[in-house]
This record gives structure tokens, C-alpha cells and sequence, in this order.
């Protein structure tokens, strides 16, 4: 269809991802020469982003295989390749140790912390109340321990509950993402077999397919989900929930589910009105207000930590300003915009929200007024790293959404190593966005001048 929107992944575009990504490894290399003096630290630092690119190696490879090799091109045969590559990969990072972020080591801890009784929230880490329980391994290893628990509840419960059912390594840790992502797959096939179903397919098309293998071997989701075991891939199955949920119309489940993901990740609650029906208002409130009181509920299990379950949103603005915004606003106006992030993120997200319910963009898919939702959250928030998009990845595969994957890849590749990362990761993230919405825009307003001149019988060519 003419001004169509499709991503085309092709072997070129793996190995165009993977050129970036040696150049990073060489900046990498360099900061930390300049960082550390190099020896012991920069060997480490240097194999850690070596052994990183490695999925991103695999992944080329076999997008060269299935694409130049007739004998591959048969659905069974690719899916089972992707399978095998995808567990395989999954399984190897599970067994590697830390990279480039040790934010697992706080899980453990707050986890740590719940076997033993004590709220995570009431006290920060290095309180002397805690002196016995950080006679630990990982102790001298975790950071941020003045700082208070950043964590929604429900990440909370998944880090006790991991932590009374195992003996506290991160190894142990990462297995339990190994079950997480066979259930994100599970319902993302389920979700792609539901599209299809309501759009009056029997089965799923090739197209489908692709987005499944596209995800089962996405870089970004899995490096960050097994390599680094971040929280937010948690997050995913209650997003691909939601989706299901509101396919199979169930508004209530699915605003329990949204509110599951918010209470591990907090922004996922900006994405709830990418599934409103505008159609509906006494339907939509109930959806918000379900999705409210389950949020209050889960902070209600940790409520004897009074107020310092919310002690580290007063802490936000004391870190240190990295977002998109840090070469444009914040560089401009200093302080001022530092000051008053939190205003700042939420304008952008109701920005974005009054033009999904407001505007002719109201019709775009749900898939792409998650990914709209999320960018605008994500560019417009004071800190922002790779990790965060972990969330949108599965609407974004569905959705074709370049400007998603794009930030998502190479948020990943540049990791704030490359002076330049503006021009490679925000800039072209912006660009495509801004012809997305155009694309949308335009096809929006294609339909609808199309649909009365069927009613009327006429042509609509």
C-alpha cells in the first residue's frame, strides 16, 4: 500500500548494527584507558563489552543463513532454527557473569532483606540496623547503598520469592528469567495467533511468524533479560497480558495486568491509555480506577515503611541528568529543567496521551500507541537506559516501529561509552518517530475519507 510503514530487518542491517557496535567496543576500550589507566580494569571492562557482542554476531549469522539459503526458507525449519538459537544464546548469558550493569545485585538484596522479615523500604542498605545482613558476598560489589529502594512492590515480591526459593546467586537469579522469558514467548505467540483470530485470519500468516522470530531472537531483549537480568523484563508477560486481555475484551483483567507491570516497573502506568476504547468513557473509567486500586493494594503490603516507600522519587533529582533532553534543554536552561524533570515527563506523556484520545491518531493500533506512549515518556525522562524499553520491545516488533527499535539498539551498542551518541542513538530515534507519526497520520486520514464513500456504494479508489 502506498505511504505503508513496513520494517524490513535484512542480513545487511545485522551487519551494519554490528560495525556500530566493534566502533563501540574501541570507544569503550578508550574511556576506560582514560577512566582507569588501563591494566586489570580495562581488560575487564574490554571483555565484558567482547562478550556482549556475541548475540549480536549469532544474530547476524543467522539472518544470513535463513535469508541466502533456499533449504531455510521453510516456516518449520526457521522457527526451529530460531528456537534453538534463541534458548541457546538465553542459556549461554545465564551462565556469563556481570557486564556492564550490576543492578542485579540490589534485587538480591532486597530480596536478601524479605527472607529475613525486613521491609526493603524502611531502610537504605547501609543503615547499621542492617550490619548482619551485609556480612554478604555481593556486599562489597553493590552500589547505591545510601540510596532508598527504588523497586515497585511486586519487583519486591519476585525478588523474595526468588530469594527464599533459591541460594541468592545470580546465577539462581537469572534462571528464573529463563522461565520468565518462555512465558513472554508463550503469550506473544498467543497474542499474534489473537490479532489474526480478531481480524478474521485462521491462522498465522508469514508475516506473523516473522514478528515471532523476530522476536525470539531480538538482540536488545535478550542480552538485557539474560545477560544483565534486569527487572523490567518482568514486566512483560503482564504487558503481553494486557494485550490479550483487551483482544479477548476483558477490561478489568486488563487493568490488573497493567497495574502488575506498573508495580515493577513504574511507567508501564503511562502506557494504560494506549488501551482505552475512547468509545467507551464508563468503560475506560472503570479500567482506571481498577488499575488504581490494584496499584494502591500492592503498595498497601509494604505500608509499614510509611512514607519511604515513596522515598525515592525525592531522591530523583539528584542523579545525574542523562536523557535525550541532556544535549538540548537541559544544556540550554542548566538547572532550571533538571529542577523540574518530573513536570517535564509528565507534560510530554500527556502530550502524547490527549493526541492518542483527542486526535485522528485515536486509530492508530494499540501496539503503536504503546510505542508512542513509551517514547514520549522515555526522550522526555531525566534518565534513560537501555533496559527501560524492554517493556515496548514486543508491541514494537508487531507494530514495526522503527524509532522503538532503533533507541532500543543502540542504546545498547552506545551505553553513553560514544562521545557522538547523540547523532547515532537520539537524533535518528527523533527523526523516525516524527515520520512515523506522519505515516500514521496520513494513513488515518486515508481510511477514514475512504469508508463513508463505501457506505455510499460508490468506488472507493
Amino acid at each position: 500500500m502506498r505511504g505503508a510503514h513496513r520494517l524490513r530487518l535484512r542480513p545487511i542491517a545485522y551487519l551494519f548494527l554490528l560495525a556500530v557496535y566493534a566502533f563501540s567496543v574501541i570507544m569503550a576500550a578508550t574511556s576506560a584507558d582514560t577512566l582507569y589507566g588501563g591494566g586489570r580494569i580495562l581488560s575487564h571492562v574490554t571483555a565484558a563489552w567482547v562478550w556482549e557482542a556475541l548475540p549480536w554476531l549469532v544474530a547476524c549469522s543467522t539472518a544470513f543463513v535463513l535469508a541466502r539459503f533456499r533449504a531455510f526458507r521453510r516456516n518449520g525449519v526457521q522457527l526451529a532454527i530460531m528456537m534453538v538459537v534463541s534458548g541457546a544464546l538465553s542459556i549461554w548469558l545465564v551462565m556469563q557473569p556481570l557486564s556492564y550493569s550490576l543492578d542485579v545485585l540490589r534485587y538480591l538484596w532486597d530480596g536478601r532483606l524479605l527472607a529475613h522479615g525486613v521491609n526493603p523500604y524502611a531502610y537504605v542498605p547501609q543503615d547499621p540496623h542492617l550490619h548482619s545482613l551485609q556480612q554478604w558476598p555481593y556486599w562489597g560489589w553493590m552500589g547505591w547503598k545510601n540510596w532508598p529502594e527504588a523497586y515497585p512492590p511486586l519487583a519486591q515480591i519476585y525478588f523474595g520469592a526468588i530469594a527464599l526459593f533459591t541460594g541468592g546467586t545470580v546465577v539462581q537469579y537469572k534462571l528464573w528469567m529463563l522461565l520468565n522469558g518462555a512465558v513472554s514467548v508463550w503469550l506473544f505467540h498467543r497474542v499474534l495467533a489473537k490479532r489474526r483470530a480478531a481480524q478474521g485470519g485462521s491462522g498465522l500468516t508469514e508475516w506473523d511468524r516473522q514478528r515471532f522470530n523476530l522476536f525470539l531472537l531480538l538482540p536488545p531483549l535478550i542480552v538485557e533479560a539474560f545477560g544483565s537480568a534486569h527487572v523490567d523484563a518482568f514486566a512483560i508477560p503482564w504487558m503481553l497480558l494486557a494485550w490479550l486481555y483487551r483482544l479477548q475484551n476483558q477490561p478489568k483483567r486488563m487493568a490488573v495486568a497493567i497495574a502488575m507491570a506498573t508495580c515493577i516497573k513504574t511507567y508501564p502506568i503511562v502506557l494504560l491509555a494506549a488501551f482505552l476504547h475512547r468509545e467507551n468513557r464508563r468503560e475506560a473509567v472503570q479500567v482506571v480506577a481498577v488499575c488504581l486500586l490494584t496499584i494502591a493494594v500492592s503498595y498497601g503490603l509494604f505500608a509499614g515503611a510509611g512514607w519511604r516507600v515513596f522515598a525515592f522519587f525525592t531522591k530523583m533529582p539528584q542523579m545525574e541528568y542523562n536523557g535525550s533532553l541532556e544535549y538540548t534543554l537541559a544544556k540550554a536552561f542548566g538547572s532550571v529543567i533538571s529542577n523540574h524533570a518530573t513536570l517535564l515527563v509528565a507534560l510530554a506523556a500527556l502530550g502524547m496521551a490527549s493526541a492518542l484520545w483527542f486526535t485522528r491518531l485515536r486509530h492508530v493500533t494499540v501496539e503503536r500507541k504503546v510505542c508512542l506512549l513509551g517514547l514520549a515518556f522515555l526522550l522526555s525522562s531525566p534518565v534513560l537506559h537501555p533496559w527501560y524499553l524492554l517493556p515496548l520491545l514486543p508491541f514494537a516488533v508487531v507494530a514495526d516501529d522503527a524509532a522503538t527499535l532503533w533507541l532500543a539498539v543502540f542504546s545498547h551498542l552506545i551505553a553513553d561509552e560514544v562521545p557522538l551518541d547523540m547523532y547515532l542513538e537520539y537524533v535518528p530515534t527523533y527523526g523516525l518517530l516524527l515520520r512515523q507519526l506522519r505515516v500514521y497520520w496520513v494513513n488515518v486520514s486515508t481510511a477514514a475519507a475512504v469508508i463513508p464513500m463505501n457506505r455510499s456504494g460508490s468506488s472507493s479508489r
